[in-house]
């Protein structure tokens, strides 16, 4: 469970990040924007861990965690794929 709390905080990061970008407070360069694909794929690792290797939740409650991870895995690469879109058109 604890790396389910630890694929939200990521989220949150990320999500802070984009929105600090957008907001003009951060320039959108290509170091910040790889290290947001290296939270990215922390959060992949994660998302494994929490379903593919915890016994402990039920059938139920593993689809729930997936659900929920891939809603905001769709999230987050929207958001990448934006600011991708903003570095390269500038």
């Amino acid at each position: 469970m604890i790396t389910f709390i630890y694929q939200l905080i990521l989220f949150f990061i990320i999500i802070g990040t984009y929105a600090l970008m957008r907001g003009g407070y951060m320039d959108i360069e290509w170091n910040f924007l790889l290290s947001m694909y290296g939270m990215f794929v922390g959060y992949l690792v994660m998302f494994y861990f929490s379903v593919y290797t915890n016994t402990d939740f039920s059938r139920r409650t593993i689809k729930i965690i997936a659900t929920i991870s891939i809603i905001l895995i769709t999230i987050i690469l929207v958001i990448l794929g934006h600011l991708l879109f903003i570095l390269l058109t500038e």
